[in-house]
């Protein structure tokens, strides 16, 4: 397979610091030692799982910014499932615009409204055991928030 990079376009986000830290750590990875997966990068970068966390998302970013594609798919040498590959583009990176978060007032508003939801569920005498049991077993962090 014949790889779609640049060494100069490797130097300039390096020298220009083009990308975030963690992103250049995924980049810079995929340039050496690519095409790799997902999984494959994350474990030879860092072996522990809160790293791979902090670097799964990465990907999308990265993907998003035109600087790696996926470019196939095989089965991953740690998992053995059938997964996309990655590797390097020869684009620099176009801006990335983090997706936009939920004001605090309306997440609230939305828990408000899921829990009086799930009231008038529990009170519902037609609602089977089981499904009150999971009930119990979600609001009881916000029960213990209230009593306090």
């Amino acid at each position: 397979m014949t790889r779609r990079t640049s060494i100069d376009v490797y130097h300039q986000i390096e020298a220009e610091g083009l990308l975030s830290k963690r992103r250049w750590e995924v980049y810079k990875h995929l340039f050496r030692h690519g095409p790799l997966t997902q999984r494959e990068v994350t474990d030879q970068i860092s072996h522990k799982f809160a790293a791979e966390r902090s670097y799964t998302p990465r990907f999308a970013e990265l993907e998003k910014m035109g600087v790696i594609t996926s470019v196939g798919e095989r089965a991953c040498s740690i998992t053995g499932r059938q997964v996309l590959i990655w590797d390097v583009t020869d684009c620099l990176p176009t801006k990335y615009e983090a997706p936009k978060t939920m004001p605090r007032k309306e997440v609230k508003a939305r828990m408000d409204a899921y829990r009086e939801a799930l009231v008038e569920l529990w009170k519902d005498k037609r609602t089977p055991p089981f499904v009150k049991d999971v009930i119990r077993k979600h609001t009881e962090p916000f029960r213990k928030e209230t009593t306090t």
